[in-house]
């Protein structure tokens, strides 16, 4: 995954016809080569904590183009093979085969293809009434790709999916219902499935309790009652990160989500309840996790004029 210094490229979608759905808005340039729709019936759908609510495989063309806004849906967009320009929070990326691209619930989100380019991906779009409060919770709201991620993994998901849209059975809600939950945590955690010792299952339960607080890698080597050799090896072990870069992360995930689901509170405000006494210090972390200031961040997400 690389940044796109220039997003101009992107521009030609806000000269696009919109199609609008009740709220929602979809802005579309279609050019595949292939396209397959995987088709899902879900019964009592408004009360099911998760359910996909389409699963597809589509051979992009170069000018192919989509996006969205007020989507309520968390699509999860899979290159397979080829490259793909995403925009989402201001930020343009281009991803590459094996890295996965969140398109957020409700924000503004879209993809392109570069001319000369094709780009073979999966899409699988989950709703469901508990699905805002689970990425909220996760930190996976303030997270718009997934790198690195389990190629073998998430193809085995896809083609559960595949699986269930075939199905008739009485239960096929549920099978979709528990696909998307295994979907999630995946999500949660790309990578080779890896058991996470006790003690840094406390290491990090103890962090996200104490993210307001100056903490000390000597205040939570005493706590976990280890060197802090051994944690540092922990660390990076099980997380891939050194355990200050841990803290640091939860707290930049945690302020994103104070800074979109608590509008009324200040930057101020938000700097000291993610355990930084300067505001200027907080900002400049903040940037250098999503490449936009704090009030950058608010205002690309319609929270400020």
């Amino acid at each position: 995954m690389k940044i796109l210094s220039d997003t101009g490229c992107f521009d030609r979608g806000r000269r696009l016809q919109p199609q609008v759905a009740g709220q929602m808005t979809h802005w579309h340039i279609q050019r595949r080569s292939f396209f397959r729709a995987l088709p899902f019936l879900v019964d009592d759908a408004e009360q099911q904590m998760f359910y996909c609510e389409g699963c597809y495989e589509v051979k992009l063309l170069a000018g192919a183009h989509y996006r969205r806004w007020r989507v309520p849906t968390l699509s999860v967009e899979y290159v397979r093979e080829g490259t793909l320009l995403v925009r989402q929070r201001g930020v343009g990326r281009i991803m590459e085969a094996g890295e996965i691209f969140l398109m957020q619930p409700e924000i503004d989100s879209e993809f392109l293809v570069a001319p000369r380019q094709s780009c073979h991906k999966f899409s699988i779009t989950v709703k469901g009434k508990l699905l805002k409060g689970f990425l909220r919770e996760s930190g996976l709201d303030a997270i718009d790709v997934l790198l690195d991620a389990n190629r073998r993994r998430f193809e085995r998901l896809f083609h559960r999916f595949e699986e269930i849209s075939a199905g008739t059975g009485r239960d096929n809600t549920l099978q979709n219902t528990l696909a998307c939950v295994e979907l999630l945590e995946f999500l949660r955690r790309p990578g080779p499935v890896q058991e996470i010792p006790p003690r840094l299952q406390e290491l990090r339960d103890y962090l996200a309790d104490h993210l307001e607080q100056p903490l000390s890698l000597e205040q939570l080597t005493r706590h976990l009652g280890c060197s802090r050799t051994h944690l540092h090896r922990l660390c990076l072990r099980c997380f891939g990160m050194p355990p200050y870069q841990m803290l640091v992360r939860m707290r930049m995930h945690r302020a994103a989500g104070l800074l979109l689901k608590h509008p009324e509170l200040s930057i101020k405000e938000i700097t000291e309840q993610v355990g930084y006494a300067n505001a200027l210090n907080f900002s400049t972390e903040f940037r250098k996790h999503f490449h936009l200031s704090p009030r950058e961040y608010r205002r690309r997400n319609g929270l400020l004029e």
